[in-house]
């Protein structure tokens, strides 16, 4: 089975506390493009902690443009991060 959707972004994390300006890329890949329930992951990394994260995720997406997201990441690297995520996105 392939992924429906792949997305690659190639972000740079500008802090506006002065903190080091870091390249933070993602490569993220989901299945069902079509009706209510979709799955998929993304793995990210972000270059000035040395870190990156593994998120298994699940999309539920109504209609009206509004989807639900949620996931956990599975930190990796030298210091990792761990930690849920609940999205809800609305599209105008």
């Amino acid at each position: 089975m392939s992924p429906s959707h792949v997305t690659l972004n190639l972000a740079g994390e500008f802090p506006v506390d002065g903190g080091s300006i870091a390249f933070a890329p993602a490569l993220g890949v989901r299945y069902g493009a079509e009706g209510l329930l979709r799955i998929g992951a993304e793995a990210k990394y972000h270059s000035a902690r040395s870190h990156g994260s593994l998120i298994p995720q699940i999309w539920f997406a109504f209609p009206h443009e509004i989807t639900f997201k949620t996931g956990f990441a599975y930190g990796i690297g030298s210091s990792p991060e761990s930690f849920g995520r609940l999205v809800l996105e609305l599209e105008f």
